[in-house]
């Protein structure tokens, strides 16, 4: 007396089918758009799925298979949702801004507090085994050289200058000071228009 075989298959959100002794495995064959595949499963032919990347069971005891009874397929209890990358972490001198969220496929991206620039990539994304990428890195701007002027000098004279560092101008003597004496490095990484000596 034959028996009809049962089936057991476990696969990302689509279906193999495997029968008889199986030497070897084929993934689901590509069909177009206007096409759909037509499969018959016998009675007790049992499916199994599994969550895809990125996404996880939302109750993990929940079962994960389908079986064929009196020509309806029982009820799938698994369920899935994105997994989470979890907070990406505090970072000094700046943060990130998170629009659409921490789960799988989320992008966050560097923000600088003021007088800070970020160096390395400016995002982040959530992937299947968490943030991609490094923390970012702030380092406060520099600024070029104040510029010189005829006629004049600034002091401090450094070797770098920072967001905020202030220099101030005099003029040489029988010289008149047109504007201000002191200038600022900007968060644009440039000092202010600097005062004549007239």
């Amino acid at each position: 007396m034959w028996e009809t075989p049962s089936y057991s298959l476990i696969i990302p959100l689509t279906c193999l089918i495997m029968a008889g002794k199986i030497h070897a495995q084929c993934e689901k064959p590509l069909v177009g758009e206007e096409s759909a595949l037509m499969w018959n499963f016998p009675e007790e032919s049992t499916v199994a799925f599994t969550c895809s990347t990125g996404y996880r069971p939302v109750d993990s005891g929940a079962s994960n298979s389908i079986t064929c009874k009196e020509k309806q397929w029982t009820t799938l209890d698994l369920q899935c949702k994105k997994k989470s990358c979890g907070n990406p972490g505090e970072v000094s001198n700046g943060k990130y801004s998170i629009p659409d969220g921490i789960e799988f496929g989320a992008t966050i991206t560097v923000q600088c507090n003021e007088g800070y620039a970020v160096f390395g990539p400016k995002t982040r994304t959530c992937q299947e085994n968490g943030w991609d990428g490094k923390p970012a890195v702030y380092e406060l701007l520099k600024c070029l050289p104040p510029p010189a002027i005829q006629n004049g000098v600034f002091e401090p004279e450094d070797e770098s200058y920072g967001y905020n560092d202030a220099v101030s101008y005099s003029c040489s003597r029988g010289y008149t000071l047109i504007g201000e004496s002191t200038i600022v490095c900007s968060a644009n990484g440039t000092f202010q228009h600097p005062p004549q000596c007239l």
